[in-house]
């Protein structure tokens, strides 16, 4: 019934040693405590088989859309006190902070975030960046933002950039090795190089879930 699982714990263990306290579950068992429909767009949702467990490294679920052949590892972090938009909240609830993924038919990591649905506000990614961020505008004698030091993050990239939303659910891009002829990213008013961007491609925080969902799973 897991067969994206089986896989995954076949090609690898790093998350795996000590496993106990198997269950598998369904979305429906998920949809129960959410208390509104956020995620009634995302059909594809209701054929997610989840399969939980705890192991040496903490509490997972690992879960899998059968009909694709895709899983996702998620690990289940401390509530945070910061705020977090409902669409953001209710797939953390699903999937937990999803730190890996797999691909039966590509037989690798296929997204390249190293958290997604985060909502632990202690991230180390977090704090780098706001240290970074401070540190450019004293070289640039830039003032900072303060509300750039009070989004909320969706999501980090392996390399440490960041993806967050302010309480409009408007995204930024914290982009620390941006690329600056790439016509996707306009940089923040009143920021230095290499700190907060927008993207073209994706306004706000439901443009960017669609687009990892969509685009990038079934790529």
């Amino acid at each position: 019934m897991n067969k994206v699982f089986t896989y995954y714990y076949n090609s690898s263990r790093f998350f795996l040693t000590e496993i106990e306290d198997v269950k598998v579950r369904f979305f429906t068992d998920y949809v129960q405590c959410l208390s509104k429909s956020e995620l009634h767009n995302y059909f594809f949702l209701k054929d997610l088989i989840v399969t939980e467990f705890i192991s040496a490294q903490g509490k997972f679920r690992f879960s899998e859309l059968p009909n694709s052949d895709i899983g996702f590892l998620g690990k289940l972090d401390a509530d945070s006190d910061a705020y977090i938009d409902p669409l953001h909240l209710a797939l953390y609830r699903v999937f937990g902070t999803i730190i890996d993924s797999y691909s039966v038919t590509k037989s690798r990591n296929i997204l390249p975030y190293s958290a997604v649905f985060t909502i632990d506000k202690d991230t180390p990614e977090l704090g780098a960046t706001q240290l970074d961020y401070l540190d450019k505008c004293k070289d640039n004698n830039i003032d900072a933002i303060p509300d750039l030091l009070t989004l909320t993050t969706l999501a980090v990239e392996s390399n440490g950039n960041l993806v967050q939303y302010d309480k409009n659910g408007k995204l930024y891009f914290y982009l620390s090795d941006h690329i600056l002829d790439d016509p996707d990213f306009v940089q923040v008013n009143l920021t230095p190089p290499d700190t907060f961007y927008f993207s073209k491609k994706f306004e706000f925080m439901k443009d960017w879930v669609d687009n990892y969902f969509y685009s990038q799973s079934y790529s």
